[in-house]
């Protein structure tokens, strides 16, 4: 159980270095894409600041029911 998570916490820091090295590249070589980036956090604040604390059908949900086709539990 420790190995697993030791893994699991090294590969979130390993991934999270390579988008964010990938993301410095893109802004360095492409000004425009600051943009983007930027509208995609004032949508997500917009989003988090009208979202209700609604409960989520897990059944509604394409990421688990693609997740349970993948792996039957």
């Amino acid at each position: 159980q420790h190995r697993v998570l030791f893994y699991g916490v090294l590969g979130a820091l390993i991934f999270r270095s390579i988008f964010i090295a990938a993301g410095s590249v893109l802004i360095a070589s492409f000004a425009w894409i600051l943009y983007i980036f930027g509208a995609f956090l004032v949508a997500t604040g917009i989003r988090m600041a009208l979202h209700r604390n609604e409960t989520i059908d897990p059944e509604r949900s394409l990421v688990l029911r693609l997740f349970r086709r993948l792996i039957p539990v």
